[in-house]
């Protein structure tokens, strides 16, 4: 775990490598002013799953990136929320393979 604080800076970096399921999990926060980063990465190798969320605020703008990729049915999740002021675009895009699986 490392924090780096400078100001309102702040950088929080987490790893956990694990061998059983070989496990990866990075989460790293950076905050400047009302700028908010989090990215979260989850590596399974059982079912090859990788989970990318990353938010960012900028006053009242927020977006939100969600992807989820899996292996048995190679499935892909993406979710975007964008708002700014009364403005709201919600985008979800789910793509499955079933067919088109790899052993």
């Amino acid at each position: 775990m490392q924090a780096f604080e400078d100001g309102n800076q702040t950088s929080i970096d987490m790893q956990a490598f694990e061998d059983g399921n070989q496990t990866s999990v990075d989460m790293q926060a950076f905050e400047d002013g009302n700028q908010t980063s989090i990215d979260m990465q989850a590596f399974e190798d059982g079912n090859h799953t990788s989970i990318d969320m990353q938010a960012f605020e900028d006053g009242n703008q927020t977006s939100i990136d969600m992807q989820a990729f899996e292996d048995g049915n190679q499935t892909s999740i993406d979710m975007q929320a964008f708002e700014d002021g009364n403005q709201t675009s919600i985008d979800m895009q789910a793509f499955e393979v079933a067919l088109t699986s790899y052993y």
